[in-house]
């Protein structure tokens, strides 16, 4: 089902653009477009593009432990959970490391959702993220990033289930550290 989901995705981006050329008059729909986002653009402040952006609050959960297999085979069977495995394993590593790298969980949760390659993109970002937390801990990175993109293009629940694996071994090594402190 999550398969025929992903096709029908991926049939409507390629045929999306055959559509938009056959429009009559598309050159001046073009530059009309064109003219309007640049008037949009026209109050914005010059100093906005010369600072660096503001640290994102996102909405944040306490990271529980979840089996990879179970997050492959709801994710494989149910298309939606996908979307809302992006969401919590977001808000769960925004929770214990903010990063401005990281998507916020809404948005992680719409670009799994809407586009074609949002998966892969949200499964790379993850692994480098957890992978470099991991290594702050002096921990084993697991599977490289490359392989988790490779699957994430391929399976995105074999992705998801790998992004799951590394952020359990964070989540171990972080409770391992805490109790070594107390």
């Amino acid at each position: 089902l999550f398969s025929l989901c992903l096709l029908f995705k991926f049939i409507i981006a390629g045929y999306l653009s055959i559509f938009i050329y056959s429009i009559p008059y598309i050159g001046i729909t073009v530059i009309t477009l064109a003219v309007i986002a640049l008037l949009l653009l026209l109050p914005l402040k010059k100093e906005l593009f010369y600072i660096a952006p503001p640290k994102r609050f996102s909405s944040t959960q306490r990271p529980e432990c979840a089996e990879p297999v179970v997050v492959a085979l709801l994710a494989f069977f149910i298309p939606f959970y996908i979307i809302y495995w992006f969401f919590r394993i977001h808000r769960e590593i925004q929770f214990v490391a903010p990063s401005p790298r990281l998507m916020t969980a809404c948005g992680a949760g719409w670009l799994s959702a809407i586009m074609p390659f949002g998966t892969a993109i949200l499964c790379l970002t993850l692994s480098d993220e957890i992978r470099a937390l991991l290594a702050n801990k002096n921990e084993d990175g697991g599977i490289r990033t490359g392989w988790t993109l490779f699957w994430a293009l391929l399976l995105p629940p074999v992705g998801a289930a790998i992004i799951q694996a590394k952020m359990n071994r964070f989540i171990t090594a972080n409770t391992a550290d805490t109790a070594d402190r107390g």
